[in-house]
């Protein structure tokens, strides 16, 4: 497949892959790893598990991809698989820590940076502890940017019902930060 064909968007891709080009589905993997990873990094708290889920959302991608339909974007798709997996993976295991990030040798502002990287583990824990479709709904808004009609796709609910579980979420997080409202 030429090098211009892979600057396609997804739903050139998609089609070549439905039509058997394996190397366009490498393509979107490559394109979506990493907000894929993240997301589901922000979801599950653990860096295994969200290696896990972002495996399984890729394969089971690649075994649905003959049933997708576009009848939303394939990213709007391909995050739906991720909640669900990361979903199923929480009510699994929900006594999984929050993985934390380890501190090296002391280096110059390494203090600072220790004082930073505590605050911004005590966020993610407070976001890894609620409940999972504040947190999904969160996630998918404040680090991932996405509009309410997108959310609500991917969650299968009403873009009011975004906004109802966001403020949920941000009163709970300001709650839990000791900034309670």
């Amino acid at each position: 497949m030429p090098s211009e064909q892979l600057r396609a968007d997804d739903s050139v891709l998609v089609r070549w892959a439905q039509d058997g080009h394996s190397e366009a589905f490498e393509h979107l993997v490559r394109r979506h790893r990493v907000p894929v990873y993240r997301t589901a990094l922000r979801l599950t708290g653990d860096a295994h598990t969200a290696d896990d889920v972002t495996q399984d959302a890729f394969i089971a991608a690649w075994k649905s991809l003959q049933l997708f339909q576009a009848e939303s974007s394939f990213a709007t798709w391909l995050y739906r698989i991720v909640v669900n997996r990361a979903r199923n993976t929480y009510r699994s295991r929900r006594d999984v820590p929050v993985e934390e990030v380890p501190v090296d040798g002391y280096h110059p502002g390494a203090d600072t940076e220790a004082i930073a990287r505590e605050g911004t583990d005590r966020v993610m824990s407070a976001i890894v502890e609620l409940p999972f479709e504040q947190r999904a709904a969160f996630v998918l808004r404040l680090f991932e940017e996405l509009p309410y009609e997108e959310i609500a796709q991917i969650l299968s609910i009403t873009p009011d019902a975004v906004r109802g579980r966001l403020h949920r979420a941000r009163h709970q997080l300001a709650k839990t930060l000791g900034g309670e409202r």
